[in-house]
């Protein structure tokens, strides 16, 4: 049998999350995911836990964020990036070519949910943020993200409110 193989466009959909209107969005949890992976890093001062004990309780507020553009309209449409990638899963290792989603310039508002006090330090919000720069340029999201071994999906929180 010969196995049907997508197009670039079909591989590069299945790779993106879509809201029911069509918009693009990211799962919230990647972003919560990158704060908790870097915060075993961390110890806060005078504290025996290290800080991922103190930021487990965070939550997004929703499961998905819209991706919007600079001028905070949602996006719909994404350039197909295509690349070498290896599928690990045959023996030997082989070669593919990998079609995926990319937006080269974006921004989401992630709602989190959290307890200041439970936080343990005196400026919980300056070390979310602190956690959350960290995690978008060590994790960031999406496919091909530094976690990955890529350099797309990094980010940089501009303001916690």
């Amino acid at each position: 049998k010969i196995k049907a193989k997508p197009t670039r466009e079909e591989q590069a959909e299945l790779a993106a999350y879509r809201h029911e209107d069509g918009t693009l969005v990211f799962p919230a949890i990647a972003f919560r995911n990158g704060l908790l992976s870097v915060a075993t890093s961390y110890k806060p001062p005078k504290s025996k836990k290290g800080m991922a004990h103190y930021v487990a309780h965070v939550r997004p507020t929703e499961e998905y964020v819209p991706i919007l553009n600079e001028d905070g309209l949602p996006i719909s449409d994404y350039i197909i990036d295509t690349r070498k990638g290896v599928n690990n899963n045959c023996r030997p290792p082989a070669g593919i070519v990998l079609h995926r989603p990319k937006i080269n310039s974006w921004q989401v508002n992630l709602g989190l949910l959290y307890h200041p006090d439970f936080i343990g330090v005196e400026n919980p919000s300056e070390w979310l943020q602190k956690l959350l720069n960290d995690a978008g340029a060590l994790n960031g999201v999406g496919a091909f993200r530094p976690q990955k071994k890529g350099w797309f999906g990094m980010y940089q929180v501009k303001q916690i409110l």
